[in-house]
Order: C-alpha cells, then sequence, then structure tokens
C-alpha cells in the first residue's frame, strides 16, 4: 500500500495563526506543583543523631508545630547558605 505524502498546515504547525475567536494569552490551567523531592543518604555517627535529635526536641518544646529530622536539615541547610564560609570551615573542623 503506497504513503500518501500530506501537505499542507494545521493548527499543530509551529507559528500557525491562532483561530478566530480564541483568547491570545495562554491559560495556566494546572496550578504549579512544589519542588520535586529527592531522597538522600548520609552517614552520621551515633553523636551526631544523638545532637540532632537533641536539636529536635529542643525545636519541639519551642514551636507549636512538631518538628522532625527532615525538617531541621532543612533549616540548618537554610542558616549554612547564609553563614560566612569561614565559620562553616571552623565547624567542620570541630566535627573531624
Amino acid at each position: 500500500m503506497a504513503k500518501k505524502k500530506i501537505t499542507g498546515r494545521t493548527k499543530l504547525t509551529p507559528g500557525a495563526a491562532p483561530a478566530p475567536g480564541s483568547p491570545d494569552k495562554t491559560l495556566d490551567l494546572i496550578t504549579p506543583k512544589r519542588e520535586k523531592e529527592f531522597p538522600t543518604s548520609f552517614r552520621l555517627r551515633k553523636s551526631d543523631l544523638q545532637r540532632l535529635d537533641e536539636i529536635v526536641n529542643n525545636v519541639n518544646e519551642f514551636v507549636t508545630v512538631r518538628v522532625n529530622r527532615t525538617s531541621i536539615i532543612k533549616a540548618l541547610i537554610s542558616i549554612g547558605s547564609k553563614a560566612k564560609p569561614e565559620r562553616i570551615v571552623k565547624a567542620f573542623k570541630e566535627v573531624l
């Protein structure tokens, strides 16, 4: 069976003029989703986990909404991104 070649312009071709009566602006009908989260693993010593749990407990006493380890780590990353590199290097040397 011979293939028929399709020629001409369709509504799907790039640069095609909009249909009469259609709006000029596109409508965002789908609400944007939150940024995708990726699972990440870290190896922490028992002492590091104890300090992290201590931070979680201290924060939970201070706020009305319960927080977990993940939210504390995200908060610490936010603090670290605003901190001076010298302070981070100093803390890094203390951890070693």
